[in-house]
Formats: C-alpha cells, sequence, structure tokens
C-alpha cells in the first residue's frame, strides 16, 4: 500500500469495530481463572516470551495490552505489526478488512498545505505539552539553560512526552 492519508477517525472506527481481546484472542488462550469478560478484562501467557502465569493483559475499556513480565504493550495495530512480522500500513489495511472499513485516502490538493498543517498541528501538541503538567522536565531544563520563558513562545519550543504514541 503506498503512503496515503486517511480520515483522522478511520483508525478510531477500526479500534471501536475490533476490540483489543478480539484481536489478541487470536494468537493467545486466555485464562478463565483470571479474566472478567465482562468487565473486557482478560489475562494470558504472553504471546512474546515464554511464560507459565498470566502477566499479559487486554483491557477493551481502554483497548490496549500490556505484559507485566516483558514490558510490551500497545493497541491493536502494534499487536499486528509485532506478530505477523508487517508494516504498519499492512496491518491496518488487514484490520480494516476483519472490520469492515473502507479504506478510501483523503483527496489532496497539489499544494503543500497538508503537510504544512499537519507540522503545524505537531508544533502545537509540543509547546502544549511544554506548558502542561507533563513538560516539567523539559521546563527546569530550560530554565537550567537560562534559556526565559518568553523564547520558549518566541521560538515555539515545545516538550515530547514520553512514549513512542504520544503524538499519534
Amino acid at each position: 500500500m503506498a503512503a496515503m492519508r486517511f480520515e483522522p477517525t478511520l483508525l478510531d472506527q477500526i479500534r471501536a469495530r475490533l476490540p483489543i481481546s478480539q484481536v489478541v484472542g487470536r494468537r493467545v488462550t486466555y485464562d478463565k481463572r483470571k479474566s472478567q469478560p465482562a468487565r473486557g478484562d482478560f489475562w494470558a501467557c504472553c504471546p512474546f516470551h515464554k511464560e507459565k502465569t498470566s502477566s499479559f493483559h487486554c483491557d477493551d475499556r481502554r483497548g490496549i495490552y500490556h505484559c507485566f513480565g516483558c514490558g510490551r504493550g500497545g493497541d491493536i495495530f502494534s499487536f499486528v505489526m509485532e506478530t505477523e512480522g508487517i508494516s504498519f500500513s499492512q496491518a491496518l489495511e488487514l484490520l480494516a478488512s476483519r472490520a469492515g472499513v473502507s479504506l478510501e485516502p483523503v483527496r489532496q490538493g497539489a499544494s503543500g498545505g497538508d503537510v504544512r498543517s499537519v507540522s503545524a498541528l505537531a508544533q502545537e501538541f509540543f509547546t502544549e505539552s511544554l506548558s502542561g503538567s507533563g513538560g516539567i522536565s523539559g521546563r527546569h531544563y530550560l530554565a537550567k539553560r537560562n534559556v526565559p520563558e518568553h523564547f520558549w513562545k518566541e521560538f515555539g519550543l515545545g516538550w515530547a512526552p514520553s512514549g513512542w504514541d504520544s503524538l499519534w
């Protein structure tokens, strides 16, 4: 699949139609004693490392998985990418098909406006992150380096929160 831009709600539509427990359940057997399906709470042995007790958790309400043994975690897209050994676009295509969601790309004009608007949104996210509660380390670092606060705003300085998917 070539790099295309899709509606921003596409990933949410897929997640809404495919509970994480259903996607993960294709690869694991849930622990019936520890899991609480009515609450969307599922436990299993981790598919990423060998173990004898169920330390792998799926939470349908939050749409995430996490292994308390090896530390791996993510959503349906990262799970399929890791277990199938495929790219994000391939995982998107596979999960969209399973969810019955059409992958219609957004029509783009010939100008670079789309790239500029995405860059502007990213810059806004990072500047807001610096001023928010998660940016205290960044503000401390800038103060230690004697960078005045009016420079932060003037030059659009920002802070990247921890986690690979913060901006996503």
